[in-house]
């Protein structure tokens, strides 16, 4: 790490953020004639993956600037904004029931088993990386947190179409919100943070259970790049595009 007045000057910016993640879901009892009530239909099984980039970061603002009581960065307010651009897949197979009437006046149930898929895009705007001081199990000073804010299961995809089934199976089975993990964290030595240019990556994976509802996995990875500048003196930032930023 530099020193002195050339280390105050020290400040790291996002270059590209990228990643995936995939939830696969089954009903955890999945509904036939033979056990249904009053149900039209039911979802049997949904797969969503969605990959994302980032398409720009906010040229005037910093991930982190240097710290001193970290000898290192450290956070200033929510960190860099950016754009990110988000392709989704959704998969999904699910069961309609038809009741009939038969020759005896007996109401009749017969089921059938339907598949769809769809695909989706969108942007966001946020600040999805945030650069901290280390936690109190870490020796401050030489490990750095980062939490990645990601917005895993933000807008999972659904293909039934709109008139194949009642509304009570649109969105189903989806795991509650709270069941997404939305702050994950990482650590990083102190001694990455000097390259000119340095990599940062994040994988994992956790159940998404609801009980007697559904089973399911969420699997995520992400690859964060940063580059080290130096703010020059009495700069007014002509040319943000260049290493050198000013001001936040």
């Amino acid at each position: 790490m530099p020193t002195g007045a050339v280390a105050r000057k020290t400040a790291w910016q996002i270059t590209s953020l990228s990643g995936q993640y995939s939830l696969h879901t089954d009903a955890a009892t999945p509904v036939t004639c033979g056990n249904r009530q009053s149900e039209s239909g039911v979802v049997l099984n949904r797969d969503y993956k969605e990959s994302f980039h980032s398409t720009d970061f906010a040229s005037s603002e910093y991930a982190a600037k240097y710290n001193p009581f970290l000898q290192g960065p450290g956070g200033g307010r929510q960190g860099q904004a950016g754009h990110l651009l988000h392709q989704g897949q959704t998969a999904e197979s699910y069961r309609v029931f038809t009741e009939g009437i038969d020759a005896n006046g007996n109401t009749t149930c017969s089921q059938a088993d339907r598949t769809c898929s769809s695909a989706s895009s969108r942007k966001t705007h946020d600040h999805p990386i945030f650069i901290t001081r280390a936690t109190k199990t870490l020796r401050v000073g030489r490990q750095v947190t980062l939490i990645w804010d990601l917005g895993l299961g933000s807008a999972i995809g659904d293909c039934i179409p709109q008139g194949d089934l009642v509304s009570e199976l649109q969105g189903a089975p989806v795991p509650d919100p709270d069941a997404f993990p939305r702050h994950l964290t990482t650590h990083a030595p102190l001694r990455r943070f000097a390259r000119r240019r340095s990599t940062y990556s994040l994988n994992g994976t956790t159940p998404v259970n609801a009980p007697g509802v559904l089973t399911g996995t969420l699997s995520w990875s992400a690859t964060l790049t940063l580059k080290k500048l130096v703010i020059r003196d009495g700069c007014r930032d002509p040319h943000p595009q260049h290493l050198f930023v000013c001001s936040l």
